[in-house]
């Protein structure tokens, strides 16, 4: 979609003299500039850095169900080489920001409230002034989670994600990810969710974070939440304490595959895993944590070599084992 020029604020109709003055006002400090580089491997690159060619003013109003969403903060982040002026806002009680654009070109539009967000792709127009205005969807995902006898669970986390797109992303972190901690009662709140179909996981197994932290609960999973216009409310999760799956990798002439990737599927074959679970160590030795009862296989993924151990049977708070070789 390409964003026609919007000319000055005293030609756009629903815009007043205090509306400009308070978007004025919701504009944060400069952060400076940002720039993605491409290297080629033997080669030098130049950078330049502060050279914008052409500076544009974004100005929109955040709206959610046609109503003004106020204090949100903005963000535009270009999806090309264009230098990013990390130019933020927070957005007026009109629902009003404004931001700095270095060029034109695709960017993507972001608004956060806490830990929740929303994104869109937009393709800005060679013009002094460009429209930023967004529609907020009003999608909502909230609950509980507790042990069996009532008592919250905090701070647990939780990972809520968009189940559309490729195969290829199916266990990677990107905008269809969403992660919150449970509160100190053990609540839950997504919000700005486009709507779609949705898979929730906790604790969510998202170890990217060196050294890892693990919530010591069996993972549960909500697949197919279908989230619209109105609020999917009160859900509870109940949470056992964690099974473990222990094992090993190894390549095919039997040598240890250190630094592989384990992944959880069940026994549909679906995935359990938000990111990848673990990585095995020199000796290609794992441990997987946070696993609920159930039937599961592991997936070791190891240059560019990728295999899936036998079904492995898991109890609460016992350990199993297995063994991956990959092909």
């Amino acid at each position: 979609m390409i964003l026609a020029g919007m000319g000055s604020y005293d030609d756009q109709p629903g815009w007043s003299k205090e509306e400009e003055a308070e978007t004025a006002e919701s504009v944060v400090r400069d952060l400076g500039v940002r720039k993605q580089i491409s290297a080629v491997d033997g080669q030098t690159t130049d950078v330049v850095l502060g050279k914008v060619g052409r500076e544009i003013r974004g100005r929109g109003r955040a709206t959610c169900l046609g109503q003004p969403v106020a204090d949100l903060q903005v963000s535009a982040t270009p999806l090309d080489e264009t230098e990013d002026l990390q130019s933020n806002a927070t957005t007026a009680a009109g629902g009003e920001f404004e931001l700095k654009l270095a060029g034109p070109g695709p960017y993507a539009i972001s608004v956060f409230d806490g830990h929740c967000f929303y994104s869109k792709e937009i393709k800005v127009a060679d013009e002094d002034i460009v429209d930023l205005s967004m529609e907020i969807p009003p999608g909502r995902v909230s609950g509980r989670l507790t042990t069996p006898n009532g008592s919250p669970l905090s701070p647990v986390r939780v990972t809520l994600r968009e189940e559309a797109g490729t195969e290829s992303s199916e266990f990677y972190f990107d905008n269809r990810c969403h992660r919150v901690s449970t509160d100190e009662d053990g609540s839950f709140d997504f919000r700005m969710l486009p709507p779609g179909s949705y898979t929730l996981r906790a604790p969510d197994g998202h170890q990217f974070y060196l050294p890892p932290m693990f919530d010591p609960y069996g993972r549960v999973i909500r697949r197919d939440l279908h989230v619209g216009d109105s609020p999917l409310t009160d859900l509870e999760l109940i949470l056992l304490p964690e099974g473990r799956i222990t094992g090993s990798v190894v390549g095919a002439a039997g040598k240890p595959a250190g630094g592989a990737h384990l992944y959880l599927k069940d026994d549909q074959g679906r995935s359990c895993s938000t990111y990848w679970e673990t990585e095995a160590d020199v000796t290609g030795t794992f441990e997987i944590r946070c696993v609920a009862a159930g039937l599961y296989r592991v997936v070791a993924h190891h240059d560019k070599q990728s295999a899936e151990s036998p079904l492995v049977v898991v109890e609460t708070g016992k350990t199993a084992q297995t063994k991956v070789e990959l092909r």
